[in-house]
């Protein structure tokens, strides 16, 4: 967990650290987190993803390609409401890219992400 806060605030302000991250393989441990660890332990690797697809549409690729859309719609549905607004936040950074829209769209088939927004 302390690893995910850590990622999340070194993904903040930095394109070349993103990267990093991104190519040290980072992304399937954080949907990990996402999909089964604690509630603080999802919130944090929801922070980390939601710094690494601001404004970058192929991060944002490399998130859903991973898997992020079931348990970030989890959260978005089931978690703290930090939790919550954190999954928002990141599912609209995913659904702002033309090329990502129906899947993130395909994962949320009652609406209720639409009706959130």
């Amino acid at each position: 967990m302390w690893a995910a806060i850590a990622l999340g605030h070194l993904a903040a302000n930095s394109e070349e650290l993103k990267a990093l991250i991104v190519s040290a393989g980072a992304l399937q441990p954080l949907v990990g987190l996402l999909a089964g660890g604690s509630e603080s332990a999802q919130v944090n690797a929801a922070f980390v993803l939601r710094n690494l697809a601001h404004n970058n549409e192929q991060r944002s690729v490399q998130i859903v390609n991973a898997g992020a859309l079931p348990p970030l719609f989890a959260l978005f549905r089931e978690g703290p409401e930090i939790g919550r607004n954190t999954a928002a936040v990141v599912l609209t950074h995913l659904r702002n890219w033309e090329s990502l829209r129906a899947k993130v769209d395909k994962v949320d088939p009652t609406g209720l992400y639409d009706d959130y927004i």
